[in-house]
């Protein structure tokens, strides 16, 4: 991932991720940490193993979230609005930083 990458307010697609993880998140009645959860079981599908399951790496993040929760954008938009997710900028992202970012969108 390229560290010089636009602020979320460039990020156009940014409310469309927070209202897509919002409607799954409502739909399948779970938490931030459950909703990261199944990104890495998905991962786990893919051969992206991270043993670590209360954070996920961007890279799994932006390469699980499209299938998760019927996402249609171009890669490089996901991966922009992933590095966006990532608010302590770690590389990962954990229920912290999804519960800030759907915050900032009013959905949490």
């Amino acid at each position: 991932m390229n560290n010089s990458l636009k602020s979320s307010d460039d990020v156009e697609s940014l409310p469309l991720l927070a209202e897509k993880i919002k409607k799954y998140m409502d739909t399948h009645k779970c938490s931030c940490e459950e909703f990261i959860t199944a990104l890495q079981n998905k991962n786990l599908k893919t051969g992206n193993n991270n043993n670590d399951k209360k954070k996920i790496q961007i890279s799994a993040f932006a390469e699980s979230i499209p299938s998760i929760v019927q996402l249609q954008l171009n890669f490089r938009e996901i991966e922009l609005a992933s590095e966006c997710v990532d608010i302590d900028k770690d590389g990962y992202i954990d229920k912290y930083d999804l519960e800030t970012f759907l915050a900032r969108f009013n959905f949490f």
